[in-house]
């Protein structure tokens, strides 16, 4: 594959590039043909200027938030079975399994900064797509520097429409991590969530069932926490 790389007049490859484009190809084979597809729609400057957030929502979603989620192994109780195969990852390149009940004792739990929303089969221990058993969230990012995180959560407040929105977290950079409850869902719930996360420019990568997202109340190297704005009140409506 390198040698391949080395052939084409390009830029220079980045940190696992060919790490992850071979993991793209393997998920790319083992997809349900059958499957509903999402429509690749273009983000839409409109949708995205008449549902940004305004002063003020981030705060208001801080104080709807469930206050006693404070640690990184309490979230993971509240979103995970004990018995769930689950992936975390210091590094993007060093994913580690274990059981939910396991990962929610490891007294370094809050040094690590990736999770994987989907769980895998028991004692799998590859990140790829053939290995995923069940994916019970969705989740949104806006990678866009012309919006900053107040603008960002009005975004992820319009998918709350389609799905009940569980839990936001701050990358400790420039966006956030909306996760979004898809258990008890119909399908096709999905494929509509996932164009409207698409005109609201949302990163497609976060598309993929195997696509890290960051750990709630978990630690980003040289940034520090990354704080957990908002978990969802258990029994209360998504749209409160």
């Amino acid at each position: 594959c390198e040698t391949a790389a080395n052939q084409f007049a390009r830029r220079p490859l980045q940190p696992n590039e060919i790490q992850n484009a071979l993991t793209g190809a393997y998920a790319k084979r083992n997809e349900d043909p059958s499957a509903p597809k999402s429509p690749k729609l273009p983000p839409s400057p409109q949708l995205i200027q008449t549902h940004r957030g305004r002063e003020g929502d981030l705060d208001a979603l801080r104080i709807s938030s469930d206050l006693t989620i404070r640690t990184a192994g309490q979230a993971l109780a509240k979103l995970y079975h004990p018995t769930d195969w689950i992936c975390l990852s210091k590094a993007i390149d060093r994913p580690e399994f274990d059981f939910a009940e396991n990962w929610i004792e490891k007294p370094d739990l809050h040094e690590y900064q990736f999770i994987v929303p989907s769980t895998y089969s028991q004692g799998c221990l590859s990140k790829a797509q053939e290995g995923v058993q069940e994916t019970f969230w969705l989740t949104h990012e806006v990678d866009d520097p012309n919006l900053d995180l107040e603008a960002q959560i009005g975004l992820a407040l319009k998918l709350a429409d389609l799905l009940p929105l569980q839990m936001v977290v701050w990358s400790a950079g420039k966006s956030l991590h909306a996760w979004f409850d898809f258990r008890s869902q119909d399908p096709a719930a999905k494929t509509a969530f996932h164009a409207l996360s698409a005109q609201l420019g949302g990163d497609r990568a976060m598309q993929r069932p195997t696509q890290p997202a960051r750990l709630p109340l978990g630690t980003r190297p040289g940034k520090g926490t990354q704080d957990l704005i908002f978990f969802r009140k258990q029994g209360t409506n998504e749209n409160e």
